[in-house]
């Protein structure tokens, strides 16, 4: 006559799967960390940027110009203005070091000169462009991290769920 006995056994976790999610989870969080740290580097270019265009705002001078041409650099295929202005009675050109296809032939646009060298200049749209260019990518970075944080989180949740699901106890009849 046989005997029956129950015995406990655990079933062995999925393996591959869990490993396979938090393979994924530890991805994000890599992606996520790097474009925490790009935002937090560049948090000081920007307030350097912003600084600077303060300063130049404060000691250059401003004088009334237009856009004479646009210089299309083949290389680049970018095109950049080249600005007439004048200072006491004399004409300067300037040409910006930045591509820009809003300014067109004839607009007006204003210029930023040193008083002492009237040569060295820069578009006054131009300073501000620079610093919110590189805020937004620091708005970026930090919104997608987030965004992929939370989606480890999610992960992580997952792995947890799956986990508890695989170490479930079985009775088994032997």
């Amino acid at each position: 006559m046989k005997l029956t006995e129950t015995e406990t056994v655990k079933t062995t976790p999925e393996y591959g799967k869990i490993k396979w999610l938090i393979g994924i989870q530890n991805v994000v969080n890599i992606i996520a960390l790097t474009l925490l740290t790009v935002a937090v580097l560049l948090i000081p270019v920007v307030i350097i940027s912003f600084i600077h265009s303060c300063f130049m705002e404060h000691t250059y001078e401003v004088a009334q110009g237009y856009v004479e041409e646009l210089h299309l650099d083949e290389e680049s295929n970018s095109k950049f203005p080249i600005i007439s202005y004048q200072v006491d009675g004399e004409t300067y050109k300037y040409q910006s070091k930045l591509g820009v296809d809003t300014m067109q032939p004839g607009d007006k646009a204003e210029v930023l000169y040193k008083a002492d060298n009237p040569n060295e200049a820069t578009i006054r749209q131009q300073i501000t462009l620079v610093y919110e260019l590189i805020a937004n990518v620091i708005g970026c970075c930090a919104g997608v991290a987030l965004i992929l944080f939370f989606m480890s989180a999610i992960f992580a949740a997952i792995v947890a769920t799956v986990s508890e699901e695989a170490k479930e106890v079985k009775t088994v009849n032997i």
